[in-house]
Protein backbone atom coordinates (compact mmCIF):
# COMPACT_ATOMS: atom_id res chain seq x y z
CA UNK A 1 0.00 0.00 0.00
CA UNK A 2 1.30 3.49 -0.73
CA UNK A 3 2.88 4.97 2.39
CA UNK A 4 4.43 1.72 3.61
CA UNK A 5 8.15 1.03 4.07
CA UNK A 6 10.65 -1.81 3.91
CA UNK A 7 13.57 -2.75 6.14
CA UNK A 8 16.94 -3.43 4.50
CA UNK A 9 20.10 -5.08 5.86
CA UNK A 10 23.64 -4.70 4.53
CA UNK A 11 24.83 -8.12 3.27
CA UNK A 12 26.89 -10.13 5.77
CA UNK A 13 26.51 -7.45 8.43
CA UNK A 14 25.54 -7.66 12.08
CA UNK A 15 24.17 -4.11 11.95
CA UNK A 16 20.51 -3.45 12.48
CA UNK A 17 18.30 -2.88 9.49
CA UNK A 18 17.37 0.54 8.16
CA UNK A 19 13.82 1.46 7.19
CA UNK A 20 13.05 3.22 3.91
CA UNK A 21 9.70 4.37 2.62
CA UNK A 22 8.54 2.99 -0.70
CA UNK A 23 8.25 5.97 -3.03
CA UNK A 24 6.08 4.51 -5.77
CA UNK A 25 2.48 3.34 -5.96
CA UNK A 26 2.15 -0.42 -6.56
CA UNK A 27 3.39 -1.55 -9.97
CA UNK A 28 2.23 -4.64 -11.85
CA UNK A 29 5.73 -6.15 -11.81
CA UNK A 30 5.98 -5.73 -8.02
CA UNK A 31 9.10 -3.55 -8.23
CA UNK A 32 9.64 -0.78 -5.72
CA UNK A 33 11.67 2.42 -5.58
CA UNK A 34 13.19 3.91 -2.45
CA UNK A 35 14.96 7.19 -1.78
CA UNK A 36 18.22 7.12 0.14
CA UNK A 37 19.84 10.34 1.31
CA UNK A 38 23.57 10.07 2.02
CA UNK A 39 24.18 10.81 5.68
CA UNK A 40 27.73 11.48 6.89
CA UNK A 41 28.68 8.47 9.00
CA UNK A 42 25.44 6.67 8.16
CA UNK A 43 26.14 2.93 8.01
CA UNK A 44 23.64 2.01 5.33
CA UNK A 45 23.83 5.17 3.22
CA UNK A 46 27.66 5.13 3.26
CA UNK A 47 27.66 1.47 2.19
CA UNK A 48 25.06 2.20 -0.50
CA UNK A 49 26.87 5.18 -2.02
CA UNK A 50 30.46 3.95 -1.60
CA UNK A 51 30.53 0.14 -1.67
CA UNK A 52 27.32 -1.34 -3.07
CA UNK A 53 27.77 -3.07 -6.43
CA UNK A 54 25.33 -4.25 -9.08
CA UNK A 55 24.43 -7.81 -8.17
CA UNK A 56 24.76 -7.39 -4.38
CA UNK A 57 21.93 -9.24 -2.65
CA UNK A 58 20.17 -7.41 0.15
CA UNK A 59 17.98 -8.89 2.83
CA UNK A 60 14.68 -7.07 3.13
CA UNK A 61 11.47 -7.33 5.08
CA UNK A 62 8.17 -5.76 4.20
CA UNK A 63 6.20 -3.93 3.15
CA UNK A 64 5.46 -2.78 6.69
CA UNK A 65 3.62 0.04 8.41
CA UNK A 66 0.14 1.51 8.51
CA UNK A 67 0.84 5.05 7.23
CA UNK A 68 -1.59 4.51 4.37
CA UNK A 69 -4.50 6.43 2.91
CA UNK A 70 -7.61 5.73 4.97
CA UNK A 71 -9.68 8.55 3.50
CA UNK A 72 -12.94 8.19 1.65
CA UNK A 73 -12.61 8.45 -2.12
CA UNK A 74 -14.40 11.81 -2.27
CA UNK A 75 -12.45 13.46 0.60
CA UNK A 76 -9.86 16.07 -0.48
CA UNK A 77 -6.32 15.44 0.77
CA UNK A 78 -3.59 17.59 2.28
CA UNK A 79 -0.06 16.20 2.24
CA UNK A 80 2.77 17.77 4.24
CA UNK A 81 6.28 16.47 3.54
CA UNK A 82 9.50 17.48 5.21
CA UNK A 83 12.67 16.63 3.29
CA UNK A 84 12.77 12.91 2.35
CA UNK A 85 9.41 12.49 4.06
CA UNK A 86 8.30 13.13 0.49
CA UNK A 87 8.88 9.43 -0.39
CA UNK A 88 5.73 7.96 1.18
CA UNK A 89 3.75 11.07 0.25
CA UNK A 90 4.83 10.66 -3.39
CA UNK A 91 3.50 7.10 -3.49
CA UNK A 92 0.18 8.18 -1.98
CA UNK A 93 -0.28 11.09 -4.40
CA UNK A 94 0.71 8.90 -7.34
CA UNK A 95 -2.02 6.39 -6.45
CA UNK A 96 -4.64 9.09 -5.87
CA UNK A 97 -3.94 10.64 -9.27
CA UNK A 98 -4.58 7.22 -10.86
CA UNK A 99 -7.69 6.34 -8.82
CA UNK A 100 -9.35 9.73 -8.57
CA UNK A 101 -7.76 12.25 -10.98
CA UNK A 102 -10.30 14.97 -10.16
CA UNK A 103 -9.74 14.86 -6.39
CA UNK A 104 -8.55 18.07 -4.74
CA UNK A 105 -5.02 17.52 -3.44
CA UNK A 106 -2.70 20.04 -1.77
CA UNK A 107 0.99 19.30 -1.18
CA UNK A 108 3.24 21.38 1.05
CA UNK A 109 6.86 20.21 0.78
CA UNK A 110 9.67 21.75 2.81
CA UNK A 111 13.45 21.34 2.60
CA UNK A 112 16.40 23.13 4.17
CA UNK A 113 17.74 24.16 0.75
CA UNK A 114 16.30 24.15 -2.76
CA UNK A 115 18.65 21.28 -3.66
CA UNK A 116 16.72 19.18 -1.11
CA UNK A 117 13.82 18.98 -3.58
CA UNK A 118 14.10 16.15 -6.11
CA UNK A 119 12.13 14.38 -8.84
CA UNK A 120 10.69 17.74 -9.77
CA UNK A 121 10.15 16.60 -13.36
CA UNK A 122 7.67 13.94 -12.21
CA UNK A 123 5.83 16.38 -10.00
CA UNK A 124 5.78 18.99 -12.75
CA UNK A 125 4.05 16.46 -15.02
CA UNK A 126 1.45 15.86 -12.29
CA UNK A 127 0.74 19.59 -12.09
CA UNK A 128 0.42 19.90 -15.88
CA UNK A 129 -2.19 17.14 -16.10
CA UNK A 130 -4.07 17.59 -12.80
CA UNK A 131 -5.63 21.04 -12.32
CA UNK A 132 -6.92 20.09 -8.84
CA UNK A 133 -3.38 19.50 -7.54
CA UNK A 134 -1.79 22.44 -5.69
CA UNK A 135 1.94 22.13 -4.91
CA UNK A 136 3.87 24.53 -2.69
CA UNK A 137 7.60 24.31 -1.98
CA UNK A 138 8.93 25.89 1.21
CA UNK A 139 12.58 26.68 1.87
CA UNK A 140 14.39 29.55 3.48
CA UNK A 141 17.42 28.95 1.26
CA UNK A 142 16.89 29.39 -2.45
CA UNK A 143 18.47 31.54 -5.13
CA UNK A 144 17.26 33.36 -8.21
CA UNK A 145 18.83 30.57 -10.33
CA UNK A 146 16.61 27.83 -8.87
CA UNK A 147 14.22 26.52 -11.51
CA UNK A 148 10.70 26.23 -10.12
CA UNK A 149 8.60 23.55 -11.83
CA UNK A 150 5.55 24.61 -13.82
CA UNK A 151 2.47 24.73 -11.60
CA UNK A 152 4.43 25.02 -8.34
CA UNK A 153 4.76 27.90 -5.94
CA UNK A 154 8.03 28.50 -4.08
CA UNK A 155 7.83 30.38 -0.78
CA UNK A 156 11.01 31.46 1.02
CA UNK A 157 9.87 30.60 4.53
CA UNK A 158 9.85 27.58 6.81
CA UNK A 159 7.29 24.90 6.07
CA UNK A 160 5.39 25.70 9.25
CA UNK A 161 5.22 29.40 8.35
CA UNK A 162 4.06 28.62 4.82
CA UNK A 163 1.21 26.46 6.10
CA UNK A 164 0.21 29.08 8.69
CA UNK A 165 0.22 31.83 6.04
CA UNK A 166 -1.58 29.82 3.38
CA UNK A 167 -4.77 31.29 2.02
CA UNK A 168 -6.00 27.84 0.94
CA UNK A 169 -9.24 26.79 2.63
CA UNK A 170 -8.37 23.36 4.03
CA UNK A 171 -11.71 22.73 5.70
CA UNK A 172 -12.78 19.13 5.17
CA UNK A 173 -9.36 17.87 4.06
CA UNK A 174 -7.80 14.73 5.50
CA UNK A 175 -4.14 15.35 6.41
CA UNK A 176 -1.09 13.11 5.95
CA UNK A 177 2.29 14.28 7.30
CA UNK A 178 5.70 12.64 6.86
CA UNK A 179 9.28 13.66 7.48
CA UNK A 180 11.59 14.79 10.23
CA UNK A 181 10.41 17.27 12.82
CA UNK A 182 11.06 20.78 11.57
CA UNK A 183 10.72 22.39 14.99
CA UNK A 184 8.54 22.10 18.05
CA UNK A 185 5.90 24.41 16.62
CA UNK A 186 5.12 21.95 13.82
CA UNK A 187 3.61 19.66 16.40
CA UNK A 188 1.32 22.41 17.68
CA UNK A 189 -0.21 23.31 14.32
CA UNK A 190 -3.85 22.73 13.65
CA UNK A 191 -4.32 22.02 9.97
CA UNK A 192 -7.67 21.65 8.27
CA UNK A 193 -10.16 20.08 10.60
Amino acid sequence: MPGQYIEIWIPNSQWMSRAYSIENAPLEDGSIEIQIRKVDGGRFSTWTFERMQIGDLLSTRGPLGNFTNKSKLETPLLFVAGSTGFAPIKSMIEQQLKLSPNKRIVLFWGARTFSGFYELDIIESWCRTNPNLTCILATRNSSENDVIPHGWTLVKKSLVDVIEDSQIDLTGYDVYIAGPSINDSCCKQEIGR
